[in-house]
């Protein structure tokens, strides 16, 4: 648990001063939620970078490959910052602190209670579904409710498909 008067000093720099910073907030706790988070900011930055490398193929290789580099750099050293700033740092450390008063269930529990999910979502899909066609029933038979025809039903398929390629070709260019 942080101290206030740790937790203080830090948020009477500014928000650069935290960025500028090199100093590891509280180096021993919550080390591995730390580097985990980290590591799964970093993924997303990765895959964004290569998605940017990607897109620039037109460019020059030095903005191509040098643009997706800066940013992966300069994410990871915010990423890093940030797993040291202290309100962020002291939430992953209670988090790690918390997870491990969890009591686990067993493996056996564990697919015992997936069956049970399994079996309740299927159980509720097939009770909605007879729902369903007992009000389709209902509603058709004094006409409030109009079925297509085949043959219309796929005409309306074949528009809506022409539709969607339209509006994805105005998108992709």
């Amino acid at each position: 648990m942080a101290t206030k008067a740790a937790a203080g000093a830090w948020r009477k720099g500014s928000l650069l001063e935290a960025l500028l910073s090199v100093e590891i907030y509280k180096r021993t706790q919550g080390l591995t939620i730390r580097v985990l988070t980290f590591l799964g900011i970093m993924i997303f930055v990765v895959w964004g970078a290569q998605e940017l490398y990607a897109r620039l193929i037109t460019a020059p290789y030095a903005v191509r490959v040098g643009v997706p580099m800066a940013l992966v750099v300069a994410s990871g050293w915010i990423a890093f910052r940030l797993v040291n700033y202290p309100p962020f740092a002291d939430f992953l450390i209670d988090t790690e602190w918390e997870m491990r008063k969890v009591t686990w269930p067993t493996w056996s529990q564990l697919k015992r209670a997936t069956a049970v999910v399994i079996t309740v979502t299927l159980l509720m899909a097939g009770f909605l579904y007879l729902v369903d066609l007992v009000w389709m029933g209902i509603l058709r038979l004094i006409g409030v409710l109009w079925v297509p025809t085949p043959e219309e039903a796929e005409q309306a398929a074949v528009r809506l498909l022409d539709w969607l390629y339209s509006v994805a070709q105005l998108w992709l260019g």
